[in-house]
């Protein structure tokens, strides 16, 4: 079975004791689901990269430059959810 590797990044945010969680759009896979701010990683970019590009674009704002308090780098695999559109 062809394994396909898709490297992503994501943030836990938290502020005064609240996680910043947001919700996918219904016109996206996994509609309505609720999502840690993140993205696929881009060519030559780094996990943390990332995070702050797509905290910046999802969120029209700059990630506080708070620092990152820890990175957790592994593997996962993920088996495709029923009712997926586009069958990706």
């Amino acid at each position: 079975m062809l394994k396909k590797t898709l490297r992503v990044a994501c943030a836990i945010i938290e502020h005064d004791g609240r996680i910043l969680a947001v919700q996918r759009s219904e016109h996206m896979n996994l509609p309505l689901k609720w999502e840690f701010p993140g993205g696929k990683i881009q060519k030559n970019e780094s996990p943390e990269q990332c995070v702050v590009r797509e905290v910046a674009e999802e969120h029209q704002g700059d990630l506080p430059r708070a620092g990152f308090g820890a990175l957790q780098r592994g593997e996962v695999s993920l088996l495709p959810p029923e009712g997926r559109k586009g069958g990706e």
